[in-house]
């Protein structure tokens, strides 16, 4: 790969990430304002009920998960026929999973003591196959970088369903406008789907051989990881409860916002980009450096911040209902710090061609997360499944970052060098917030506990970005996070232009 062309695709992976942090910027707040709704407008339990449904729909949907969407991103000489087989694919799996959902509902409601599963199990069994229905063009959103397209068909469908469940909780008032609303999400991504892309899928089988040669690994990758991140509330419903499980489920949601928001986005556009790079092993490993630098730039200050404002954001956000879920966000903090410095090895594995080391990787968290979270729930309830959660986290961090070394074999004092200056300045807006803290008054009135919230939230902003900007400019304005970041704003506003 030449000078101009790695510069112009950094670049464009550059400008992807940037609209990829502002979609997902923008689909949070969207996501917060009808969690601070909703919280007032049902109970815990609500929120329980459908987290327990959803994690037996993903249990059997997972055997489905191909991943044949990435397929065709790795694929750079994808055709017609991949592209048809890719949607004939998913629809059909969408459809068997479905009917095995039918014949596990019962039973899945019977092993959890909740008769109201059901019946929520079959409407978003319905929800799952409508949503394959959607128009496999838009995959090509990503595969050209084109963030924009994907930006306004990912936050159009999440706004619109975002108002039709508020609306249904307001009159119903009960865990129905969740389901409603999983319905309606899935109706609006198929119709966007079709409105915003020209491709129109049809029925074939002829590209199937391709998918499956590296969509093999990926199912496995795809089981394995869907029984992890289930795993959790399948012990806490099981062993704890619904409330406590939409308290641990909240609690998880807030603590890992950075990586949810921030550093996923840049992920998602860092496939594409690293799959064009797969040929050229030196760019891919700078690419990686200079990426794990802009997550931590990024993401490390936001699970920090909100251990130590944990109360007032319970207080904010979620009323009284949701105490119990405070040292619950305090611990899977940690999980989120953990995430912020993640290595991202299994977009360098797909990028690569290698999604066998990915399933390697999921398969073994699999194996130390069941028994420590079947262990320390049942002596800790919620918040023991938080602690087994950080536990293997850490343990998985070591393991991947070993792995991946010796893939990519980069320079560990480079990756040192792109990121010892966002944990100096995380650690000064640790102290200016635990300062300020001593300042403010107690937890108090909701609108007490917004203000004084919306002043630590400042005041961590400010000193984090002077403090980060501040070494950055001592150091003599390396080659960094810090210029990538600079260069991502110019490169969308050029974008715009």
């Amino acid at each position: 790969m030449t000078p101009e062309a790695r510069a112009t695709l950094g670049r464009s992976m550059a400008a992807g990430a940037g609209w990829m942090i502002l979609m997902r910027l923008a689909d949070r707040g969207v996501g917060l304002v009808s969690l601070a709704i909703l919280a007032r407008l049902l109970l815990p339990e609500d929120f329980g009920l459908v987290a327990l449904a959803v994690s037996i729909i993903a249990l059997v949907d997972m055997f489905g998960q191909f991943g044949a969407d990435v397929a065709l991103i790795q694929n750079q000489h994808a055709e017609r026929r991949h592209y048809d087989s890719a949607w004939t694919l998913n629809l059909a799996t969408a459809m068997a999973m479905s009917l095995v959902l039918a014949v596990v509902a019962k039973p899945a409601a019977a092993f959890f003591a909740e008769p109201r599963i059901e019946g929520i199990v079959y409407w978003l069994a319905v929800a799952n196959v409508i949503g394959a229905c959607a128009n496999v063009g838009v995959v090509d959103f990503r595969k050209r970088l084109e963030f924009r397209k994907e930006f306004a068909y990912l936050f159009s469908a999440r706004a619109l369903s975002a108002a039709v469940t508020l609306v249904l909780a307001w009159q119903w008032r009960e865990y129905w406008a969740l389901v409603a609303g999983a319905l309606a999400q899935a109706l609006i991504r198929v119709a966007l789907s079709y409105a915003l892309s020209p491709y129109r899928p049809r029925p074939s089988r002829a590209g199937l051989r391709d998918i499956f040669r590296f969509s093999r690994w990926m199912l496995l990758q795809n089981v394995l990881q869907g029984l992890g991140d289930r795993a959790s509330a399948l012990a806490i419903g099981r062993l704890a409860g619904p409330d406590a499980l939409a308290k641990y489920n909240v609690a998880y949601e807030i603590a890992n916002l950075a990586t949810t928001e921030l550093a996923a986005p840049i992920r998602r556009a860092m496939l594409p980009g690293f799959a064009r790079m797969a040929g050229d092993l030196r760019t891919l490993r700078d690419a990686f450096v200079r990426t794990a630098g802009v997550i931590v730039l990024v993401g490390l200050p936001i699970p920090i911040g909100i251990a130590l404002t944990a109360p007032r954001i319970v207080d904010v956000m979620l009323g009284p209902k949701w105490l119990a879920a405070i040292p619950l966000m305090q611990v899977l903090a940690l999980h989120g710090v953990l995430r912020a410095f993640s290595t991202s090895s299994h977009v360098v594995y797909l990028a690569v061609g290698k999604p066998r080391l990915t399933a390697i990787l999921t398969a073994v968290r699999l194996c130390l997360l069941v028994p420590a979270l079947v262990v320390m729930t049942m002596s800790a309830g919620a918040l023991g499944a938080a602690w087994a959660t950080v536990t293997v986290a850490a343990v998985m961090w070591i393991l991947d970052y070993v792995l991946l070394y010796h893939v990519l074999h980069f320079d560990a004092r480079a990756l040192l060098a792109a990121t010892w200056r966002p944990i100096v300045a995380a650690l000064a807006m640790a102290l200016a917030v635990r300062y300020g803290e001593t300042l403010l008054p107690g937890v108090g009135t909701v609108a007490t506990a917004a203000v004084s919230l919306a002043a630590l939230m400042a005041l961590g902003a400010l000193v984090y970005g002077a403090a980060s900007f501040a070494l950055w400019r001592a150091c003599l304005r390396p080659p960094g996070p810090e210029s990538a970041i600079f260069g991502v704003l110019q490169q969308m506003r050029a974008q715009r232009s």
